[in-house]
């Protein structure tokens, strides 16, 4: 069984606030973008309700927002956990976050692929790269030394 490594008060208090920051900057920019795609660019960004089938409804900013901080404290927990019990969390967070990443793009191309517009599909696709990018760079700043 691997032994948990100690980390420093500060050390978790850098990651948290990092994440935090992270997380709100991330659903800012995202809450932007969404607003530049639906009012500049008129797309108008569908979901479908109750699974890939059902009515399509557009995509309110909340969810938007809330659909980037989920994802931002999640990633702050795998890290401080990294960082209690591998050698190399930078290495292993970069890892997972590209995997989650791209397994987030499955629910745009193929669970709304029956009845939602291609556009708006990229720009799910768009947003939530933004977001990864944003929290993941964020938190991979972090370094281990005190």
């Amino acid at each position: 069984m691997t032994e948990e490594l100690p980390i420093s008060k500060a050390l978790y208090k850098r990651v948290m606030s990092a994440g935090i920051v992270a997380g709100i900057i991330a659903a800012g920019v995202n809450a932007i973008v969404q607003w530049l795609i639906v009012n500049v660019l008129d797309i108008t960004l569908l979901i479908p309700q109750g699974g890939p089938n059902g009515a399509l409804y557009e995509v309110p900013y909340l969810a938007t927002i809330s659909a980037t901080l989920i994802p931002a404290v999640a990633a702050v927990i795998i890290y401080v956990e990294l960082l209690k019990w591998t050698t190399r969390p930078q290495r292993w967070f970069l890892i997972i976050a590209v995997v989650t990443a791209l397994g987030s793009y499955i629910g745009p191309i193929q669970f709304y692929a029956a009845n939602t517009p291609v556009y708006g599909k990229l720009a799910l696709i768009v947003m939530q790269t933004i977001a990864a990018v944003i929290i993941t760079g964020s938190l991979l700043r972090i370094q281990k030394k005190d």
